[in-house]
């Protein structure tokens, strides 16, 4: 089925099928993130979920007010749960969604943007908690 006319999100479901109260802002029935990360958690059919938000251009607006305040800054920690948390690993895959929607420049300035704001040269320069090397191995990734 289609997602909502809104685009949709991820939702949890009580254990007697019912729907809890909701918001994408909320992290009720998620681990360390809201519904609005959440709801790009879907690498093994991207194109399946650009699909159900409406379309590769519906996709690529929400993708760009996930990394943007709505003065135009960058979002990538404590801007809200409606945006992307790139300090914590639920969110780190994110700017690279724009390669998938045709874009990849878009990646290419958000993950330069994200490296040179939230990391830094100095003994508590990783952003965020590493877990076992995560947040590190970003980093490199990101640097290549």
């Amino acid at each position: 089925p289609k997602a909502a006319a809104d685009g949709g999100y991820i939702q949890n479901r009580n254990a007697d099928g019912s729907w809890p109260a909701f918001t994408p802002a909320t992290d009720d029935g998620f681990v360390e993130a809201s519904a609005a990360v959440y709801v790009w958690m879907v690498p093994f059919d991207l194109h399946g979920l650009f699909d159900a938000m409406g379309g590769y251009a519906r996709a690529t607006a929400r993708l760009d007010r996930f990394f943007h305040r709505a003065d135009g800054r960058w979002a990538f920690t404590n801007a809200g749960p409606l945006h992307a948390e790139l300090n914590n690993e639920p969110s780190v895959e994110t700017p690279w969604l724009y390669d998938f929607v045709g874009q990849p420049y878009k990646t290419q300035a958000t993950v330069r943007a994200v490296v040179d704001t939230l990391w830094k040269n100095a003994p508590d320069g990783i952003p965020g908690n590493d877990d076992l090397g995560e947040m590190s191995s970003w980093y490199v990734w990101s640097a290549l």
